[in-house]
């Protein structure tokens, strides 16, 4: 998966888009195959020292960042 893109506002919210490749059909959506393009998009908010996001598209996913 590359890094996300994507701006994060002054008050520490932001929509992400992550693009990638398929690595492991077991995980993947629809079980794509391995090598296939894949991108999903987050929504984050961002406090100084850590943050925390959602998954808006595809299967449910929360993540938490830190610094």
């Amino acid at each position: 998966m590359s890094l996300p893109t994507g701006r994060i506002t002054a008050h520490g919210s932001a929509k992400l888009q992550l693009d990638g490749i398929v690595n492991n059909e077991s995980y993947a959506i629809d079980n794509a195959h391995r090598g296939k393009p894949c991108k999903y998009r987050v929504r984050a908010r961002f406090e100084p020292a850590a943050g925390r996001g959602e998954r808006l598209t595809g299967r449910a996913w929360h993540s938490t960042f830190s610094r």
